[in-house]
């Protein structure tokens, strides 16, 4: 009886080579670069350092004031603001040209901008007490009538095919109309 057994190392090994720079961007904001050289592979990656506990630093939502669903790059985004760090946080959809939605919940000032798509699949991040957090949102809304019948809302701000569904769009949303298959109503 003969057993042979292969390990792939390479994925746990210690990096052969690390080169890493560091800069401050602000006070309280650090951004240090990586690239660690493996013997089969690269890996190059930033992160940024913010000291949430200054107060005039904070994390923010970047989002076009044409709308919830104007979608526009980080760069423009970033550009309409005293932005000092900017990221792309989630994925999006394109419905059509510039109109979308981003997949995952979008909460600014304590509104919901945007219900996510799906809350079984995709963490969100969230800033409580000057701590960034990570963790699955469950989401639910629905409508009571006044005898008691409820249905549940599907999703808010999102083009869908959940047509049939209830759907509640906000007047952020498409200039103030409501998506339908056939036009805006």
């Amino acid at each position: 009886f003969f057993c042979l057994f292969i390990f792939a190392l390479s994925a746990s090994a210690a990096p052969i080579y690390e080169y890493q720079t560091q800069e401050e961007l602000y006070n309280g904001i650090t951004h240090t670069s990586y690239k660690r050289f493996y013997s089969d592979y690269e890996l190059a990656f930033d992160v940024v350092r913010v000291d949430l506990n200054k107060s005039f630093l904070k994390l923010d939502l970047l989002k076009s004031t044409q709308g919830t669903d104007i979608l526009d790059n980080v760069k423009n985004l970033a550009a309409t603001q005293n932005t000092i760090v900017a990221a792309n946080a989630d994925f999006f959809s394109v419905h059509k040209g510039n109109k979308g939605f981003s997949l995952g919940p979008e909460i600014k000032n304590g509104t919901l901008l945007q219900s996510p798509i799906n809350t079984k699949e995709m963490a969100a991040g969230f800033v409580e007490d000057n701590t960034l957090m990570l963790s699955y949102m469950t989401f639910t809304r629905k409508v009571v009538a006044p005898n008691g019948n409820s249905l549940e809302i599907r999703h808010t701000n999102k083009h869908t095919t959940y047509y049939g569904s209830l759907l509640l769009y906000t007047s952020d949303f498409n200039g103030g109309m409501s998506p339908a298959p056939g036009g805006s109503v």
